[in-house]
């Protein structure tokens, strides 16, 4: 029988100012619970922000590294 031990959800987002990425991470410290981790954050020379995060998928169990 399998077990599911751990689960996320990667996504890869852009954002067009260092702003909106911070108001982003403050709603996801804010809302509703759900462990996140920003495994990559990079700014280009035009300002947008692309950020990497994996994020806890339903109820499971998120990995800590």
């Amino acid at each position: 029988m399998k077990k599911v031990l751990t689960a996320f959800t990667e996504q890869v987002l852009q954002f067009d100012s260092k702003a909106e990425y911070q108001d982003y991470i403050h709603k996801l410290k804010t809302g509703r619970p759900q462990k996140f981790k920003e495994m990559d954050v990079k700014e280009d020379a035009a300002g947008k922000v692309f950020l990497t995060i994996r994020k806890q998928y339903n109820n499971n169990a998120f990995p800590d590294n």
